[in-house]
């Protein structure tokens, strides 16, 4: 017997079988080709998540927000006996101690209703700084930015977020008209550019200048919160730091405040989707599993064949 008589023979029994070849060839290749889909989605899927985090500001990104007034205690939620908030007092001192801060952006959330003749729209608003648009490289499409006038004088000034612009212009020029906020006539000065993250647009926002927010939107002078970017990433752990200090010398409470930087979200999303893979990698491996034991099984068949001959 030659080498190739086996390889000959093997050649004649998948002619002899072409079905049984067939059906055998297609439980490999599907589960190869599960496993390969899966760990390739699960890759697609997280640097589609770490790119939307970067273009969103950077992996230097740092947000600081107040402490929860209701935390869960014995089972139940509980309001705090106390209550503390981000000044403008807080933000001066990081401004003035923390040295590598690309920009800090103050930030108050809160809802609008907007009304441009008949038309109405639902939205929320962002009362901010004129960092905002660098900070988180946002820029506008049309107009200008907020500036320090707007902040000084708390001017009634708003930015639209392109589908606040198209649901009340419809395309047409914005920019010197005037809309309602929440009954109050504020005057267009930019549209921000269009911005989609995790497949969900974030055009459906206001920017008004931050003391104006305080004073006709809110009635208060704290802050829902801050973003600070740093450009160097080794610096994020001493910026978070100095944030801590200057919050645990201004308030009561300050270790209760909340830091989170963009790398810990990043590092988050990377143990998630690797746990994914995992996961999905074994049950594709349960496809490639049953093809291998259809080979198996067809190997018996061969082998009971020959053993009869």
């Amino acid at each position: 017997m030659t080498l190739l008589e086996p390889l000959f023979a093997g050649l004649g029994q998948l002619r002899a079988h072409k079905l049984r070849s067939l059906l055998t060839l297609l439980g490999i290749v599907i589960g190869v080709a599960a496993i390969i889909a899966v760990v390739s989605l699960g890759e697609g899927l997280r640097r589609e998540v770490i790119s939307q985090f970067i273009f969103s500001g950077g992996a230097g990104m740092i947000e600081v927000e107040p402490p929860r007034q209701w935390v869960r205690k014995d089972g139940r939620w509980v309001r705090r006996p106390w209550e503390e908030y981000l000044t403008e007092a807080d933000m001066a001192a990081m401004q003035r101690e923390i040295d590598g801060l690309h920009a800090l952006v103050p930030q108050i959330h809160g809802s609008a209703a907007l009304q441009r003749g008949k038309t109405t729209v639902d939205a929320s608003y962002t009362g901010t700084s004129a960092a905002f648009n660098e900070g988180f490289n946002w820029p506008v499409l049309g107009g200008r930015p907020l500036n320090a006038d707007d902040l000084r004088l708390a001017r009634k000034v708003c930015l639209l977020g392109d589908d606040v612009y198209g649901n009340l212009f419809q395309g047409a020029n914005p920019l010197g008209k005037e809309i309602l906020l929440n009954g109050d006539r504020y005057v267009v000065v930019g549209v921000l550019d269009e911005r989609v993250r995790f497949g969900r647009s974030d055009g459906d926002i206001v920017l008004v200048p931050y003391t104006t927010a305080q004073k006709r939107l809110r009635g208060e002078d704290h802050f829902s919160e801050f973003t600070l970017f740093v450009e160097d990433l080794d610096a994020v752990e001493r910026v978070v730091a100095a944030v801590r200090r200057v919050l645990r010398r201004h308030h009561e409470h300050g270790d209760e405040f909340r830091i989170e930087t963009s790398q810990g979200e990043i590092d988050d999303a990377n143990e998630f989707f690797r746990v994914l893979q995992q996961v999905g990698g074994g049950i594709a491996g349960i496809s490639l599993s049953v093809g291998v034991i259809g080979i198996m099984n067809i190997l018996l068949v061969s082998v009971a064949e020959r053993t009869r001959e």
